[in-house]
């Protein structure tokens, strides 16, 4: 499998090669995808365009991050609004450099009580940085296409 590098990869023709081995250990049950942040986005679009089953994706916006939209819709990044609870989402980004996004996306997902079936990421960049959320990483399948 293919490493997504940081700063190309992700917005170059390769972007479909990813999504496609994102997609080829993405859970069968799950329906949302969701992410955070421009390479979230952007991979998780990919997966979308490319699947042959119906998927959705919600993006939730970083905390401080501000758009034009932001009266119209509030937190959230792309004017769908949230998933119903007990929705089955996998957590999909390009790569796990301290855990911070994926931990967020944990806490705002259990707050907006989500099924999460996994975490679909490339690589895992810093072991040590990624110990201080393991805690509440390691509870979900960790689906990194670098292992498959």
């Amino acid at each position: 499998m293919s490493e997504i590098k940081y700063g190309d990869g992700l917005y170059t023709v390769d972007i479909a090669k990813h999504a496609k081995e994102y997609l080829a250990v993405l859970p069968r049950d799950v329906k949302v995808l969701v992410s955070m942040g421009s390479s979230g986005c952007a991979i998780a679009s990919a997966m979308l365009a490319l699947s042959r089953r119906k998927l959705e994706h919600f993006q939730y916006r970083k905390d401080g991050e501000h758009s034009h939209a932001q009266d119209r819709i509030g937190k959230i990044a792309y004017g769908k609004r949230k998933p119903p609870p007990k929705t089955k989402i996998a957590i999909v980004d390009d790569f796990i450099t301290t855990g911070k996004t994926i931990a967020t996306l944990i806490d705002r997902a259990i707050k907006d009580k989500q099924n999460i079936r996994g975490i679909i990421i490339s690589k895992i960049w810093d072991e040590e940085a990624l110990k201080i959320h393991l805690c509440k990483i390691k509870k979900y399948p960790i689906l990194n296409v670098q292992n498959t």
